[in-house]
């Protein structure tokens, strides 16, 4: 009778603005389907392929009137959904959409969290309320509706 041992070897790498992040400081992470990796930072938004970061900002990225990204979530159809501190960004067929806050918009534009609905659509957690975008239609809920309290984390 004789015994196998394997040893497994884990291996880390650290990235940082060095090696093409903007910022250090991760808010959020999101693998996509189609495998990138997606970091949100409060200087921009990264997107690794394995080697590489793509950075956008408002530098390079007209849609972003807001550099602090804080949130992300992946929709049902493939669609990257990006909070800011200044409205909500979608990232679908390698375009950015900006929605921000206005009447027939999100009710505040300080997103603080957003995820995707099951059944279609995104639930997005607003300084003023909780918002729900569906086929391009916003329902707002607040205290009034049942919610606690209107600061939605």
């Amino acid at each position: 009778m004789f015994f196998i041992h394997f040893k497994q070897l884990y291996r880390f790498k650290q990235f940082t603005v060095q090696d093409g992040l903007p910022q250090n400081t991760i808010k959020s992470l999101v693998q996509t389907r189609d495998g990138y990796l997606w970091i949100a930072t409060l200087a921009g938004l990264a997107r690794f392929d394995g080697v590489r970061f793509t950075v956008f900002n408002r530098s390079n990225t007209p849609e972003m009137t807001s550099d602090s990204c804080v949130t992300m979530t992946e929709d049902v159809e493939d669609g990257l959904w990006i909070g800011t501190e200044d409205g909500l960004l979608n990232f679908r067929n390698h375009r950015f959409t900006a929605y921000p806050a206005g009447p027939g918009g999100l009710a505040h534009k300080n997103v603080r969290t957003v995820r995707a609905a099951r059944a279609g659509g995104v639930w997005i957690g607003t300084e003023d309320g909780l918002d729900h975008l569906n086929r391009g239609i916003f329902t707002h809920y607040t205290t009034k509706d049942g919610l606690q309290a209107n600061n939605i984390r």
